[in-house]
Parts: structure tokens; sequence; C-alpha cells
């Protein structure tokens, strides 16, 4: 139904974007790895997904084809939602995941929200001889602050970057708690970073790497 949407960028987070084409507005669910791809423009295009449930509908924008049909190809295993999907894509490599998938690392893949060592194994049965098709050019064979739960869930950071990073991983499945303990590890281990921001603080981006590849 849509193959993409052009348009300017109104709304940014690192799980959100909103782009009007037209005098409307597109909210969209992106991965961590686009909303790096658009972080600093004003206008972009994004390719998208639709998904069509009872009780929902959404888009699901990408700053490349690669990554739709990577997120396509995810989706389409059983036991693998969305938001799985959608955590693939902002914690691995679009252009790593074949050599991770081909190589069979498994340990790789269980660092990702929500797949534990069976959804692991079954993914690497499954896509191994999907993804070089699919992904030719590869190696290999915000809501609104307090809308992922309401304010008392909110792990206890201020409006800055942690804040955005907590909220954030709330948005890709983690719970407060856990959101909160991989945000405060991560700030503790990127304070002396090159990824910092002015003032020794680091980025939204820098925090959100960082805490999804945590064990």
């Amino acid at each position: 139904m849509f193959h993409h949407i052009e348009g300017e960028v109104v709304v940014l987070s690192p799980t959100r974007a909103v782009l009007d084409a037209g005098g409307v507005g597109y909210e969209l669910a992106i991965p961590l790895s686009t909303f790096r791809a658009i972080q600093d423009r004003e206008r972009t295009r994004l390719f998208v997904h639709f998904i069509v449930r009872e009780d929902s509908q959404r888009l699901y924008g990408f700053e490349t084809e690669a990554e739709r049909e990577l997120f396509r190809v995810v989706v389409g295993i059983n036991g693998v939602g969305p938001s799985i999907a959608l955590a693939v894509l902002s914690t691995i490599e679009a252009s790593d995941f074949s050599r991770i998938v081909d190589s069979g690392d498994a340990d790789a893949l269980r660092k990702i929200k929500g797949v534990g060592r069976k959804l692991a194994d079954r993914m690497i049965v499954e896509l191994r001889d999907r993804l070089p098709p699919l992904l030719p050019g590869y190696s290999g064979g915000s809501k609104p602050a307090g809308l992922a739960g309401d304010a008392g869930a909110l792990m206890p950071f201020g409006p800055g970057p942690a804040g955005e990073a907590a909220r954030a991983l709330q948005e890709l499945g983690f719970q407060p708690r856990e959101a909160g303990d991989r945000v405060e590890k991560a700030v503790e281990a990127l304070r002396p970073a090159n990824g910092a921001a002015a003032g020794g603080e680091p980025t939204v981006e820098a925090i959100l790497s960082c805490a999804l590849q945590q064990g």
C-alpha cells in the first residue's frame, strides 16, 4: 500500500518520526539505525512497511530499502513481532546481520531484546538461506515522554539524553527498571568516551547503542 513517504521532519526521537507530506502528518515507528541516519535532516524520505491488526494500524519507516527488507523477513519468523524486528535493526547493523546469521552466532542475536536462545537458533535456521537474496549488497551467504507508560513508571532520569534513552528502551520493550539499569551503566561507561556531548554528557544515540549491546 505504501512504498515510501517523503516530507518535512516535524517530530523525531530514537523510536519515532513524524513526516509532514502534503499537509498530512505520518507517524512512523523507526529503528535506531534510521534515527542515526536522519537526525540532522529537516526533510527526508523513509521507506514504509504498513502493518494492520485487529486493534491497530501502524506505519514503520526505514532509511534504506535494505533495512525494510530485513525488517520484513524478520517479522516473517514465527513468534517474532515488529518490536523484536525493530530491536534487531537497533542493536545490530544491517550490514552485519547476514554475517552473524551465516556464522551461526546465536550469542550475538541473544543481545537483542526479546531474543532468547531458542528464538536465536530458530532465526539462524530460518534466515540462513533467505537473507542473501533479500540483502544482495551485504556480505555472507518518540512518542512524547510518558506514553510508554504512566509517569510513575518512567525511570527517574531528567529530560536530557539519559531520560530520552530510557524512554526509548521502554518503547523497544524493556521494563522500566531494566531500561534504567542499562542507561545508568551506559552513561557510566560512555562519560570518558568520544561519543559524549558538550559538558561530558553522552548523546542519546551513544547511550542507546551502549545500552542495547549489554548482555
